[in-house]
């Protein structure tokens, strides 16, 4: 039993690993959109 509940915390931590990883991607991928696209038009 307590090595199932073991297994189940360490599952659960990759889980937050992976969704912080998906965010910090999703973060830059915008902010690169948004370098490239939106202050080229802004400064026309």
């Amino acid at each position: 039993m307590a090595k199932n509940r073991k297994s189940k915390k360490k599952k659960n931590n990759l889980k937050i690993i992976f969704t912080l990883l998906i965010l910090a991607v999703i973060i830059i991928f915008s902010y690169t959109i948004f370098n490239k696209f939106i202050i080229p038009a802004w400064e026309r």
